[in-house]
């Protein structure tokens, strides 16, 4: 045991705390957070809300093809029933076609209902609604009998 602390003494001083972080280093090959592995833009992936249950993964992709290349789109179905579920995710081939399409296409009519386009957020962990609250679902209130006095 005693020998671990001095290993643990030796590896914290190898790294300082005062030390500047790795410059990052671009240029063909190289990843940055927004480009692929071979130094072209990366593609953006867009939440669109507000689907009517006839809007097709095709439909979507030619009302997004307005706004610039469409890598891909699909509508969310429910696994079971194969129904819509009113939402999908469209990625377009760059930051700047994905911008487009959100100040272009929010609001807009598609296949009788206006569409919310934003910009999707990260997937979370466990998945599941954005606005979930811890512990569950919530039906609150008594069993019938008796209840709050």
């Amino acid at each position: 045991p005693l020998h671990c602390v001095g290993l643990i003494r030796t590896l914290a001083h190898l790294r300082a705390p005062h030390q500047a972080p790795l410059p990052v280093i671009s240029g063909p090959g190289t990843r940055t957070p927004d480009t692929e592995d071979d130094g072209n833009p990366m593609a953006q992936k867009l939440f669109v809300g507000g689907l009517s249950y006839d809007t097709t993964n095709e439909s979507l992709h030619r009302f997004f093809a307005e706004a610039g290349t469409v890598v891909s789109a699909s509508v969310i179905t429910d696994q079971f029933s194969g129904r819509s579920k009113g939402f999908g995710f469209v990625e377009m081939s760059t930051n700047e076609e994905a911008q487009k399409a959100v100040s272009h296409l929010d609001g807009r009519e598609l296949d009788g209902r206006r569409v919310k386009v934003e910009i999707a957020r990260p997937k979370t962990e466990g998945g599941g609604r954005r606005d979930a609250r811890p512990g569950g679902g919530g039906r609150g209130g008594g069993g019938g009998r008796g209840g709050w006095r």
